[in-house]
């Protein structure tokens, strides 16, 4: 799993959100993982969490996949 992109969409409480995590190698080394979240159709805020190897960041991208499950979010991942 290389990418997730789960969603959360509540009409009656008016959430319409959106989470989009990917790993991405690092230019001089290390990985990437990089996090963009927000409102559908809304830009949204991104943030990178640095990990020395693919195992770390494939094990961050999970443990972040995981909490938004627990949170309510739902949707797809992605083997790249």
């Amino acid at each position: 799993m290389n990418e997730v992109r789960p969603r959360k969409v509540t009409p009656d409480r008016n959430q319409l959100r959106f989470y989009r995590m990917f790993i991405q190698r690092g230019l001089f080394g290390g990985y990437a993982v990089r996090r963009e979240w927000g409102r559908i159709g809304r830009p949204g805020t991104t943030r990178e969490d640095w990990c020395s190897t693919i195992e770390e960041a494939k094990a961050t991208l999970g443990q972040r996949d995981a909490a938004k499950v627990r949170r309510g979010y739902t949707g797809w991942s992605h083997d790249a």
